[in-house]
C-alpha cells in the first residue's frame, strides 16, 4: 500500500497507529479533524483511510459519507472505543470496509496485512 491517512482528533492515538502501520504503508499522512482528512482526500486520494468515529467538529461517519460521495471506491476502516452493534452498523451504512475496536488494534493490523 502506497498512501494510508490516519484521522483521529487524538494525537497519542495518531502516534500508536502509525507505529503499529508504519510497515504496511509506504507513507503515512494524518489528520487530526474531519474537514482535513477531507481536504486532504480530495487533494491527494491515499489509499486507505483509517479513521475513528467521535471527533469535533465532524463525526467520522459524516467524513465517510462526503469522501464516498466523490469517491466510491474509497477505501475506509473505522476504529473507535464504542463497538456496540449500532455504532458498527452506522459505520457500516456510512461506507466502511471494516471496522475494529481501540482494544483490538492488532486485529485492524492483520487485516491490513491481509487485505
Amino acid at each position: 500500500m502506497k498512501m494510508l491517512l490516519l484521522v483521529d482528533d487524538n494525537a497519542e492515538m495518531r502516534r500508536l497507529l502509525k507505529s503499529m502501520l508504519q510497515q504496511i504503508a509506504d507513507e503515512i499522512r494524518e489528520a487530526n479533524n474531519g474537514a482535513e482528512a477531507v481536504a486532504f482526500y480530495r487533494a491527494q486520494r491515499p489509499d486507505l483511510v483509517v479513521m475513528d468515529i467521535f471527533m469535533k467538529p465532524t463525526d467520522g461517519l459524516t467524513v465517510a459519507r462526503e469522501i464516498k460521495s466523490f469517491d466510491s471506491t474509497a477505501r475506509i476502516v473505522f476504529v473507535s472505543n464504542h463497538t456496540d452493534q449500532r455504532t458498527r452498523q452506522a459505520a457500516n451504512d456510512a461506507g466502511a470496509e471494516a471496522f475494529f475496536g481501540k482494544d483490538d488494534l492488532l486485529s485492524l493490523v492483520n487485516y491490513l496485512e491481509t487485505n
